[in-house]
């Protein structure tokens, strides 16, 4: 049986910043050393994906989305090139780079990849053989077409310049 605090998303409210879901590695791992557990006894692990295609979905989201976070920078730029350069924006997305949010104890795998390792970690931290489905609920994943200025594609690049050298990103 998973430990209750294996899974930040199952609390809602999160009952200590450590516990909310965009909790950083170091947050949560000081959290549990306050709480008297050993982050050396759990698995932790993460995913990045194409730092372009995350952007793109995020304006796509706030787009559609009212409560967003990122609604009013999507719907006043109108564009994802001027989305991407709104303060608001780039102060969030800063916060969600893998230099932000990262130990040395993170295993980080590409979403884009998927691949066996991920699936053997997963499998054995719930204890049973489990298949990950594609779900991109971006209805039009066509990121590349979207930027198309390229200051924007430059910022994209500088925000996210720790999971592009990690990964091989490229526009």
């Amino acid at each position: 049986m998973l430990d209750p605090f294996s899974d930040v998303r199952s609390k809602t409210p999160p009952p200590a910043p450590w516990l909310h879901h965009h909790a950083g590695a170091d947050l949560i791992e000081a959290g549990m050393k306050e709480t008297g557990r050993n982050p050396d006894d759990y698995v932790f692990f993460t995913t990045i994906r194409n730092p372009w295609a995350r952007v793109f979905s995020a304006y796509k989201f706030g787009l559609k989305n009212s409560n967003s976070t990122w609604h009013a920078p999507a719907v006043s730029e109108g564009s994802v090139n001027g989305f991407v350069q709104h303060p608001h924006v780039i102060g969030k997305m800063r916060g969600h780079t893998l230099e932000s949010k990262t130990t040395k104890r993170v295993k980080i795998f590409r979403i884009e990849d998927q691949g066996d390792e991920m699936l053997t970690l997963a499998s054995s931290v719930v204890g049973a053989p489990l298949s990950l489905p594609y779900v991109n609920t971006t209805e039009d994943s066509r990121y590349a077409d979207a930027f198309t200025e390229a200051n924007a594609i430059g910022l994209v690049a500088e925000i996210f310049a720790s999971d592009i050298a990690f990964a091989g990103y490229s526009f």
